[in-house]
C-alpha cells in the first residue's frame, strides 16, 4: 500500500518536473527570440546610423555641380556674374564647402579631404589664365592654368567638420592682345574638377565639376534680333525667312521671357518649330492680338543666357507680292522680363 502511494507521488513529481521543464524551455525560446529581435534592432540601428552619416555628407560648391566625370555634357557652364569690359583681369570665384546652408553641415567627426584641378578645355587663345589659392600655410599663391590639369592640381585640402567651412579659389582671365577689338570676347573654357579622397567611404563618391568662362559684358543686357536675308536679294526669292534672336546677359546672368509677334496675314511660323509645337495649345503663351487694325500672332518663350534661337517663318499668302514687303517690320520681339538697370534692343 505504501509502495503504491510512493509510485503515485513520484508520478506527480515527474509531471510537475516535466511541466516545469516545459515552461522553462518555452521561456528560453521566448528569451532567445527576444534577444534575437533586440540584436536585430541594434544591428539595424547601427546600420541606420551609418546611412545617416552618409546621407548627411556635405561636399558642395557655390557654382560646381555633381557631374559624371566621363561625360562633358553634364558639366554646367559658369560665367562671371560681374560686368567686365575686357580690360584688366576678370575673376570668377569657385568655392568648395562642407555645408548646404547655415543649419546643415558635416558632423564634427567628419573631416573631408579632397583634390581639385583646373585645366583649359582647348588650346590657349594667348590670354592669361591663372588661379589664386591659399596654400597650407594660409599664404596666397597664384598658379598658371594650362591645358594639362597636372599643372594646376591642389591635393589634400581638408574641410573640418563641426562648423561651416569653405575654401575659395579664384579663376583669373586676362584678354589677349589679339582679341582687343573683339567686343564680345569669351575666354577659353576652364574645366574645374573636385573629388573627395578621404575618409575612404566618401572617396570618389561624388565629383563636382564645371566649365568656367570669362565673358565680356556690360551691366545691361543685349537682345539682338536679325532677319537673315542676303543683301541684294528680294524676300520673294526665299522659301523661308530665318529670324535669329541672340541674348547676351547682363550682370544678373538670368534668363529672359520674350514675346515674339508677327503679322498673321503676311507670315506664318514653321509648323515643325519646337516652340510652336510645345506652346500652340497654351493660351497664356500663344495667341493673337490686334494693334492698329493689324492682326499679330504672338508666342512667349524663355531664352537662356548666351543663346541664339532661330525661328523660320513662311509666306502666309500665295497671292501677296513679297518683293514689296518690309519683312523686318513684320516681326518684333518684346522683353517681358524686368531687370534692374537692364535694357533690350
Amino acid at each position: 500500500m505504501e509502495r503504491m502511494k510512493a509510485i503515485k507521488q513520484n508520478r506527480k513529481l515527474h509531471k510537475k518536473f516535466c511541466r516545469a521543464m516545459g515552461y522553462f524551455l518555452i521561456t528560453l525560446v521566448l528569451l532567445c527570440a527576444a534577444g534575437g529581435n533586440l540584436f536585430a534592432k541594434y544591428y539595424a540601428g547601427q546600420k541606420n546610423k551609418g546611412v545617416g552619416v552618409a546621407s548627411s555628407l556635405y561636399f558642395s560648391s557655390n557654382v560646381l555641380k555633381d557631374v559624371d566625370d566621363s561625360d562633358a555634357t553634364t558639366y554646367p557652364l559658369i560665367f562671371n556674374k560681374e560686368s567686365w569690359d575686357g580690360t584688366g583681369s576678370c575673376s570668377i570665384e569657385v568655392d568648395i564647402r562642407n555645408f548646404e546652408n547655415q543649419l546643415l553641415y558635416n558632423d564634427r567627426n567628419l573631416d573631408i579631404t579632397y583634390d581639385i584641378s583646373f585645366s583649359l578645355v582647348s588650346d590657349t587663345d594667348g590670354g592669361s589664365y591663372s588661379v589664386t589659392y591659399m596654400d597650407a600655410s594660409d599664404q596666397q599663391k597664384i598658379k598658371d592654368i594650362t591645358k594639362s590639369s597636372a599643372d594646376a592640381t591642389f591635393s589634400d585640402y581638408t574641410l573640418r567638420g563641426g562648423s561651416l567651412e569653405r575654401h575659395v579659389f579664384k579663376v583669373n582671365v586676362t584678354r589677349p592682345d589679339s582679341e582687343k577689338s573683339n567686343t564680345k570676347y569669351r575666354s577659353v573654357g576652364i574645366k574645374v574638377v573636385a573629388k573627395p579622397v578621404a575618409p575612404s567611404f566618401v572617396s570618389n563618391s561624388i565629383t563636382l565639376g564645371g566649365i568656367v568662362y570669362a565673358t565680356m559684358m556690360s551691366a545691361t543686357y543685349s537682345l539682338d534680333c536679325t532677319l537673315n536675308l542676303d543683301s541684294g536679294s528680294a524676300p520673294s526669292d526665299y522659301v523661308g525667312f530665318p529670324y535669329v534672336i541672340s541674348y547676351t546677359p547682363g550682370a544678373d546672368q538670368s534668363a529672359h521671357e520674350v514675346k515674339i509677334s508677327w503679322t498673321k496675314e503676311i507670315l506664318e511660323m514653321n509648323y515643325f518649330e519646337p516652340y510652336y509645337q510645345k506652346l500652340k495649345e497654351d493660351s497664356t503663351k500663344y495667341g493673337t492680338e490686334t494693334i492698329d487694325s493689324i492682326i499679330w500672332q504672338y508666342m512667349i518663350i524663355t531664352i537662356q543666357p548666351y543663346s541664339n534661337i532661330q525661328i523660320t517663318f513662311y509666306r502666309a499668302s500665295s497671292e501677296l507680292d513679297y518683293s514689296n514687303v518690309a519683312l523686318s517690320d513684320c516681326v518684333k520681339v518684346e522683353d517681358l522680363t524686368q531687370h534692374a538697370g537692364g535694357s533690350g534692343n
